[in-house]
């Protein structure tokens, strides 16, 4: 309930703070070269995330500007025989809809950025002591990462952030 609630609230002031009909991309681009960002969030089940980007440099396909970087991830999520954990990195690459001439009535859709990451991680589960009285591992596996999503900026340097993929999330994007 608290995160229904707590995800109401973050949604109730993306609104309201959207309504000032700015958007807020610069050369079409709303994560561009030299950019530098950290997200925080709640992932599901029950747990928490965080993330540090860097965006290194930028290219076009077919007059649509593209930017990409590295992702560093981080994040624990508690389940009623454990805990989850993992670490990974990713590389990162973005496509922001502020690039593309839209009617005047629809310009929000100019703040969201869309992304994608391929990288490599480890997720790790460790049960609760009883379990692992009755036989039951504490587990590590290292493997290919995936993640994606979209950003909706409603401030210059602040997002909402939903992602998926390995580290599945809900949160705020913080441009330093």
């Amino acid at each position: 309930m608290k995160k229904i609630i707590l995800a109401l609230v973050i949604a109730l002031t993306c609104v309201a703070s959207s309504f000032a009909g700015e958007v807020f991309a610069k050369n079409g681009m709303l994560m561009a070269p030299g950019d530098k960002a950290v997200s925080i969030g709640f992932e599901f089940p029950v747990g928490a995330i965080g993330s540090y980007e860097m965006v290194l440099g930028k290219f076009e396909v077919a007059e649509l500007p593209l930017s990409y970087g590295v992702k560093a991830l981080g994040g624990a999520s508690f389940w009623g025989d454990g805990m989850r954990w993992e670490v990974g990195a990713v590389g990162t690459l973005h496509f922001s809809w502020a690039c593309i001439d839209l009617p005047e009535n629809l310009w929000w859709i100019q703040n969201i950025d869309t992304f994608v990451g391929l990288g490599f991680g480890v997720v790790g589960w460790n049960y609760k002591q009883e379990l692992v009285d009755l036989g039951w591992k504490n587990q590590m596996f290292p493997g290919l990462w995936y993640s994606g999503g979209s950003t909706y900026h409603f401030k210059e340097n602040l997002a909402i952030t939903f992602a998926g993929g390995n580290a599945s999330f809900i949160g705020l994007l913080i441009k330093l």
